[in-house]
């Protein structure tokens, strides 16, 4: 339990993080030209921030358990 917690709290962490410092991330790293491709101008900058929103997101629902039951949620749509 107490591992669940910490994990989702640092995934969270990570994924705030993603979202606020999205600019200084890619100046350090450099954009990606296939993020450029298929999301436009500024694609990166938008790809990092979706990026940070998903993980945020997983990082919460795996911290109170509820991860599972969305994805067989999700993949049940697809059976």
């Amino acid at each position: 339990m107490l591992e669940r917690v910490i994990w989702g709290i640092l995934l969270g962490a990570i994924g705030i993080i993603a979202v606020i410092y999205a600019r200084k991330i890619v100046e350090f790293t450099g954009t990606s030209a296939t993020l450029e491709r298929y999301l436009g101008g500024g694609g990166t900058y938008l790809g990092l921030r979706i990026f940070g929103v998903l993980m945020t997101l997983f990082g919460t629902l795996y911290m109170f358990g509820f991860l599972n039951q969305a994805l067989e949620g999700i993949i049940g749509i697809f059976k």
